[in-house]
């Protein structure tokens, strides 16, 4: 690599510490998620049908 491989190593480590830190990000969101779902299941919070999407989002009925 020569005298690039100052350069050529510390791009490799800053894109692997990036994705490293986005995963680990990701995962942690995942497990608050859960935790949250749970405890609204846990509380009988009503989940929304499957079926609705943006354009059933009573919200929005006449809006525009």
């Amino acid at each position: 690599m020569g005298k690039y491989a100052f350069f050529i190593w510390t791009s490799y480590g800053i894109s692997a510490a990036v994705l490293i830190g986005l995963t680990v990000y990701l995962w942690a969101d995942l497990r608050k998620q859960a935790r949250i779902l749970a405890r609204l299941e846990k509380e009988g919070a009503p989940r929304r049908p499957k079926a609705m999407g943006p354009a059933d989002d009573p919200v929005r009925e006449g809006a525009g």
